[in-house]
């Protein structure tokens, strides 16, 4: 539970926040509401937004799994399909994957009718790992695993598959969207589906990334940007779900909360420039 501050439990989730983000939440809330009632976030222009983004959504993504690619590099590898010398090819093959992994969240975005699933979650990882361990790719884990540089245990693998029943039920319940977009709810149940996975930890490998992917893809059908959580920002992000392991989502949802407004500011400013230059 959250040290200071009261708390705010997350329905039907094992987890909770502190309600001082409520403001900055609601904030982030109307401001895409409005954005879309301008016409300046239509389905069009956040499909728009996803691909100026994707390079440097695969980039950051796979840099803080340990990926040496720089970002000219995934786009090399992305855009052109070219082979970096000198660099290894499994970090090269991650960078394929993921955008295929995009691609595929984007098919699932267009249905938001349709609630996403434990089996869509297997479906994620299988694109994360395939040509790297392709025996592993989409299948849970028949072993234990530890997380490096934490205290955390995950699960053992017989209790992944309840487990991620559970999660699945939960997150079947919570994903499907009619027409009411940009609640400030969406930012909780991307951070939930986010630090639920990872505590479950149901993959051998690609735990981070399948994660990252899920949040994406919540936010995706809730009307709102991506969240890109940078290289830069990697302890940050690893101190939170430290926490989150007991229960309390604040710093993890503040996060989040800030890389969604860094995509809607920078988004912006190149409209804007884009705007100028034809003038």
């Amino acid at each position: 539970m959250p040290e200071s501050g009261l708390s705010r439990d997350i329905d039907g989730t094992p987890y909770c926040f502190e309600e001082s983000r409520l403001p900055f939440l609601q904030e982030l809330s109307n401001r895409v509401v409005e954005l879309r009632k301008a016409g300046r976030l239509t389905p069009k222009i956040l499909s728009n937004i996803r691909r100026y983004f994707k390079i440097k959504n695969i980039y950051h993504s796979n840099a803080i799994e340990g990926n040496v690619l720089s970002i000219d590099e995934t786009r090399q590898v992305v855009e052109h399909g070219l082979t970096i010398t000198g660099k290894p090819l499994k970090n090269q093959t991650e960078a394929k994957n993921l955008k295929e992994a995009l691609d595929f969240l984007e098919d699932l975005a267009a249905q938001p009718r349709k609630p996403i699933t434990a089996t869509n979650v297997r479906q994620i990882h299988r694109f994360v790992l395939k040509d790297i361990d392709d025996d592993n790719a989409g299948k849970y884990r028949s072993n234990d695993v530890e997380i490096s540089g934490s205290d955390y245990k995950p699960p053992p693998p017989e209790s992944v598959p309840p487990q991620m029943h559970d999660f699945g039920n939960w997150l079947s319940s919570t994903s499907t969207v009619d027409d009411n977009q940009g609640t400030l709810e969406a930012i909780l149940y991307a951070a939930v589906a986010h630090t639920w996975l990872m505590y479950i930890h149901p993959f051998i490998d690609g735990n981070g990334r399948v994660a990252r992917l899920l949040m994406n893809l919540i936010l995706m059908r809730h009307g709102y940007p991506i969240a890109i959580i940078g290289k830069e920002d990697r302890l940050r992000y690893y101190d939170a779900l430290e926490i989150s392991q007991y229960a309390d989502l604040s710093p993890f949802i503040t996060l989040v909360e800030e890389c969604i407004n860094e995509s809607l500011e920078e988004y912006e400013r190149s409209v804007k420039e884009r705007q100028e230059q034809k003038e």
